[in-house]
């Protein structure tokens, strides 16, 4: 595989932002990929899951797991691919606990310096926050509860969540950066 922009063949590193609905993913890792000296690739998830048109079931429906799981494989398999070829990956998407493994495992098994974080504000601010998106985008409150609640009680990854509650864009990717550099968010 190619080496872009490094003048070495040095990976790039992965940065998983992960969180319940409405938790501010997709803006700050955007704006983690645009503001990095590195090349850089924000990959947005979402537009793999969109990639299904028929038979696509979201991830409360019942019998959902086994397409998440195909879906996560091709989501770290793409990000490995960019990683490997020297991109550092902000990956953005709602990935729930019980996934994790099937993402991190093809990134780990190309070597590849990963990083997570849980962007997790309380259950009424995702509400509100949701409550301001396009019709299409908002959640219904049950759906929201589920979600959030799907990123309570983390274990050994509890370490690995910013409270973003009362924090702008800005600050939360302030708190990301510095985090990664200390080495707090690596897994």
């Amino acid at each position: 595989m190619s080496r872009i922009g490094r003048g070495t063949e040095d990976k790039g590193t992965i940065l998983i932002v992960t969180g319940p609905a409405a938790s501010g993913k997709t803006s700050v890792a955007r704006q983690i990929a645009e503001q990095t000296l590195d090349p850089s690739v924000h990959l947005h998830a979402d537009d793999f899951f969109h990639a299904l048109k028929v038979g696509r079931l979201r991830g409360w429906d019942e019998g959902s797991t086994l397409q998440h799981q195909v879906v996560f494989e091709a989501i770290g398999s793409a990000a490995s691919a960019f990683a490997n070829g020297g991109y550092f990956v902000v990956l953005d998407s709602l990935i729930r606990p019980r996934y994790l493994d099937v993402l991190t495992d093809i990134i780990r098994s190309n070597n590849i310096e990963l990083h997570y974080v849980v962007l997790r504000p309380s259950l009424s601010e995702t509400q509100s926050r949701s409550c301001k998106r396009d019709e299409a985008l908002c959640h219904r409150d049950e759906i929201l509860d589920e979600l959030h609640g799907a990123f309570l009680n983390l274990g050994g990854l509890e370490s690995h969540v910013i409270d973003n509650t009362s924090l702008d864009v800005n600050q939360t990717v302030e708190e990301i950066r510095s985090r990664m550099k200390r080495g707090e968010l690596l897994i």
